[in-house]
């Protein structure tokens, strides 16, 4: 009789951890796909892949993430979506500790954007899954084998609506032409004007309008930071023009991932509007004062901007 009542105990114990990871797995899958656009950038700012790769690879994980919450949920399969699980989780501790070590603690998007979490608390909360996951691998609750043609169309259908959800910008975005009033930069780049050390019409540069308040425009500053870590370029190349604040902005007291600082220059709200249409962030590569390419946040093309000032 006790003998039944500790098996009956595990069992037990095992359905709760069961449905509590697969839970966590699905609810960590949703958040990182609301949160796709920093999720994204956060991977790519590492400087592992190129970006085309970055786009492709977060939303691979959210998918992986997903398909095992669901597993874990209905019970498919118990000891091999644990081993699984658990190796996916090594790696993501492997690459936590990677952030660690280059002094890195900004939040790792690991919910998205729902929760800021740091590498260190992403490590121990992974290290208790872990813990979870390898304690299914021994003691699995009443697993299903569900069939491979019931199985096949549900991966395939999770991984579709993934992507559609979130089409990755490298296959939705082109080159485009991003309007500016031309005249206007000319004007400001001229003697005893804000932009005239800036020497934009001189050589090859990377112009950005951004705006410090703008979440988009922090991102496109993260990407081109990759951009120029990946491929060693010059920080002196680009020139960041940014709008000046009416009131200046508190200090982050979080850490950010690293963006581009380039050169910076500050220009009156009006005049920046008046430029760029209102429109921002707007990246042109300029030579010699011709715009040879323009991009917005979505079409960001890093082996052009390489290729470029390389």
């Amino acid at each position: 009789m006790p003998n039944h009542c500790h098996i009956g105990h595990l069992q037990l114990a095992s359905l709760i951890v069961r449905l509590l990871v697969g839970c966590l797995f699905v609810v960590s899958a949703i958040a990182k796909l609301w949160g796709i656009d920093s999720f994204e950038v956060y991977l790519y700012s590492f400087a592992f892949f190129p970006l085309s790769i970055s786009l492709v690879a977060a939303r691979v994980v959210i998918v992986a993430e997903l398909l095992l919450g669901i597993t874990f949920l209905i019970g498919a399969w118990q000891t091999v979506t644990s081993v699984v699980a658990s190796l996916l989780l090594l790696v993501f501790n492997v690459f936590l500790c990677y952030a660690l070590i280059i002094q890195r603690h900004d939040s790792c998007q690991c919910v998205g954007q729902i929760v800021s979490i740091s590498p260190t608390w992403s490590l121990i909360k992974n290290s208790v899954l872990l813990l979870f996951t390898l304690f299914l691998t021994r003691h699995p609750h009443h697993s299903i084998r569900p069939r491979w043609w019931i199985w096949l169309p549900v991966s395939v259908g999770v991984t579709a609506t993934i992507f559609i959800l979130s089409v990755p910008d490298c296959w939705m975005f082109g080159s485009s032409h991003e309007a500016y009033n031309a005249t206007e930069l000319k004007q400001l780049s001229e003697p005893n004007q804000p932009l005239h050390h800036a020497d934009i019409y001189h050589g090859s540069k990377v112009v950005v309008f951004a705006s410090e308040r703008c979440p988009y425009c922090r991102m496109a500053l993260q990407k081109l930071q990759a951009i120029a870590t990946r491929h060693h370029l010059d920080q002196q190349q680009f020139v960041v023009i940014l709008p000046q604040p009416k009131q200046p902005l508190p200090p982050s007291t979080k850490p950010q991932i690293p963006m581009l600082q380039g050169i910076r220059y500050h220009i009156p709200s009006d005049t920046f509007n008046h430029i760029t249409y209102g429109r921002r962030p707007i990246i042109l590569l300029m030579h010699d004062g011709h715009t040879e390419h323009s991009y917005h946040y979505r079409n960001i093309d890093e082996k052009q901007i390489a290729q470029f000032l390389q």
